[in-house]
C-alpha cells in the first residue's frame, strides 16, 4: 500500500527528531582534559603579579586529539597557540580576571577551564627570574609584605607537585630550593598567604647542570639580621672617596681609581686594574640596567668603559657584610649570569673572590674566563696561569657561570680551584702541577669580597659592556 507523503512512520519520525536535536546541541565542555599548572590555588584562584606566567596543557579533548587550543581574558576574544600546549606571560590590570582555556578537537566537542585569579599585591620574586636555566639546586629570594592589600601571615614554596612543607611565619624567603632532578622543565611556587586570601607566582624553570651548592650551605640571617650574599648585583654605588690613579710606574692608568682604605660595605667599588696595559676611561656601572634585563628581572646591572692600547681592566668590587657563618667558611661558588652585547669587545671576565677570615689573613680565590684565548686561567702568586680547561661566553644571549674554589682553614695557606661551568657544563679545572695557590696576605678586616672584572679585548682600544644579573656567593 501506498504511504502518502504527509504520514511517516514512527521510526523514522524519531530519528529526524533524534537528528534535528543532535545538531541543535551546542558543544560539549569537558574541563577534565585540560591540565592548568599556572596560576593555580584554591576555587577563587590565586592573587598574583603582572605580568605573571600561564601555562596550560589539553593533548585531547573529549577523548580525541585536540585540533586547536586557545584562552581568552575575561570576555575578549580568544588567542590560539600552535600545538597543545600554552606557556607565556600575561600582563593584565589589577582586579579580579578570569583566563577561559579553550580545546576543540576534530569530532565538534569542546574542551573548557577556567582559571579565576586577581591582580595586584602578590609575591615579588627577585631570583630566580622567569625562563632561567638552573643547577639542581638554586636560591629562593622573595617577598611578600602583603597578601591581595593584607599583611602576609606566612609563606611557603614548593616546585610541580612536590609536596610542601609547613607555612613559615615570615614575609620574606631566603633559602635554598632543591628540584630534585637532573634535569627538565619545572615550575617554582612561591606563596603566601593573608586571612583567606592566597598569593602565588609560578616561575618556569629549566635543569641545566651546574655546579649544585650542598645542603649545608650558607646564604645570610644571623639572629635578626641579615647579610647580603644574593641579588649581588642591586646593591647601591659607592659614594665616597676615590683615588684617581693607579700607583707610580704601574702598567695601567685610569680616571677613576681605587677606594680609600675605609671601604663602605655592601657598595660597589669601581676599581682600574693597575696591573693590566692601558687607559680606562667613561667608567660606568649602572643599577637597575637600562639596557638588557634577564627574562622579566629588572634587576641586572650593567657595566661599561673605554680603554686605550691593549685592552686594561676594571674591577667592580663590593665588601659584603659579615658573619661568623662566612668568617668560619672555607668553601664558595662565584654564581652569576652575564650578557656581553654582540660588538662588544671583552677579552676576560674575571670572577674573584676575596675571603678575609677573624685573624685578618686574606685569601685571593680569583680566576677568569678568557675569552681570548678560550680557556679558563688561574691566579698563581700574583700572576695568571693557563689552565688546559675550555671557556666560551658567546655575545648577544645570558650565560650562566659558576666557579667554585676552597682555601685551607686557617692558618692554612692553600687555595684550591675546584671545578668551573658555563651554561650547566660543569668541568673540573686541569692545571700543571694543580690547580693551588698560596696568595695569602695581612690587613684586610673580615669580609666575603666578590669582584667582577672586564678587561678589553682589543690591541689598539675600544669600549665595552656587559650586565651581570642573580649574582651570588655560596659559602659553607
Amino acid at each position: 500500500m501506498h504511504t502518502p507523503p504527509s504520514i511517516r512512520p514512527r521510526s523514522a519520525l524519531l530519528l529526524l527528531a533524534t537528528c534535528i536535536a543532535l545538531t541543535m546541541l551546542p558543544f560539549t565542555a569537558r574541563a577534565q582534559y585540560i591540565t592548568v599548572d599556572a596560576p593555580s590555588g584554591p576555587a577563587g584562584g590565586p592573587v598574583v603579579n603582572s605580568p605573571f606566567y600561564v601555562q596550560a596543557e589539553a593533548p585531547t579533548c573529549d577523548g580525541a586529539n585536540t585540533s586547536s587550543f586557545g584562552y581568552s581574558v575575561d570576555s575578549g576574544g580568544t588567542t590560539y597557540v600552535s600545538g597543545t600546549t600554552i606557556a607565556t606571560l600575561l600582563s593584565l590590570g589589577s582586579g579580579a580576571h578570569t583566563i577561559h582555556f579553550k580545546a576543540y578537537n576534530g569530532s565538534g566537542q569542546e574542551c573548557d577551564q577556567a582559571a579565576p585569579l586577581t591582580v595586584g599585591n602578590g609575591v615579588a620574586v627577585t631570583a630566580p627570574t622567569l625562563s632561567a636555566g638552573l643547577p639542581e639546586t638554586f636560591n629562593l629570594v622573595a617577598s611578600a609584605p602583603t597578601c591581595g592589600g593584607q599583611t602576609t601571615s606566612s609563606m611557603d614554596y614548593n616546585v610541580d607537585s612536590q609536596t610542601e612543607g609547613s607555612p613559615i611565619s615570615t614575609t620574606s624567603l631566603n633559602t635554598l630550593v632543591d628540584s630534585n632532578d637532573s634535569s627538565g622543565a619545572h615550575i617554582l611556587r612561591v606563596k603566601a598567604w593573608a586571612g583567606s586570601l592566597y598569593c602565588e607566582t609560578d616561575i618556569p624553570f629549566t635543569v641545566t647542570g651546574g655546579i649544585a651548592a650542598p645542603a649545608n650551605v650558607h646564604l645570610y640571617t644571623e639572629g635578626s639580621a641579615s647579610y647580603i650574599y644574593s641579588g649581588i648585583e642591586s646593591l647601591s654605588n659607592f659614594t665616597g672617596s676615590y683615588n684617581d690613579t693607579c700607583p707610580p710606574n704601574s702598567p695601567g692608568t685610569g680616571n677613576q681609581g681605587a677606594v680609600n682604605p675605609s671601604q663602605a660595605t655592601n657598595e660597589w667599588q669601581t676599581e682600574p686594574d693597575c696591573g693590566t696595559v692601558g687607559n680606562k676611561t667613561n667608567v660606568s656601572t649602572t643599577y637597575p640596567s637600562t639596557g638588557v634585563l634577564y627574562g622579566v628581572n629588572p634587576d641586572s646591572r650593567q657595566y661599561g668603559f673605554t680603554y686605550s692600547e691593549t685592552g686594561g681592566g676594571v674591577r667592580w668590587f663590593s665588601a659584603l657584610t659579615d658573619n661568623s657563618n662566612a668568617n668560619a667558611a672555607t668553601h664558595f661558588i662565584y654564581d652569576v649570569y652575564v650578557y656581553i652585547p654582540s660588538g662588544s669587545n671583552v677579552g676576560q671576565i674575571e670572577l674573584d673572590i676575596n675571603h678575609a677570615s677573624p685573624a685578618n689573613d686574606y685569601y685571593l680565590m680569583a680566576v677568569q674566563c678568557n675569552l681570548k684565548e678560550g680557556r679558563w686561567d688561574i691566579t698563581l702568586n700574583g700572576g695568571w696561569v693557563e689552565t688546559g680547561t675550555a671557556c666560551s661566553v658567546g655575545t648577544g644571549g645570558w650565560h650562566h657561570l659558576q666557579v667554585e674554589s676552597h682555601h685551607d682553614a686557617y692558618p692554612g695557606t692553600g687555595i684550591y680551584y675546584d671545578q668551573v661551568s658555563v651554561d650547566g657544563n660543569v668541568q673540573t679545572l686541569s692545571c700543571s702541577g694543580g690547580c693551588t695557590n698560596v696568595e695569602k696576605s695581612k690587613s684586610w678586616s673580615e669580609s666575603v669580597g666578590p669582584n667582577f672584572q672586564l678587561d678589553g679585548g682589543g690591541s689598539n682600544g675600544s669600549s665595552l659592556t656587559a650586565y651581570t644579573s642573580n649574582l651570588v656567593i655560596w659559602y659553607w
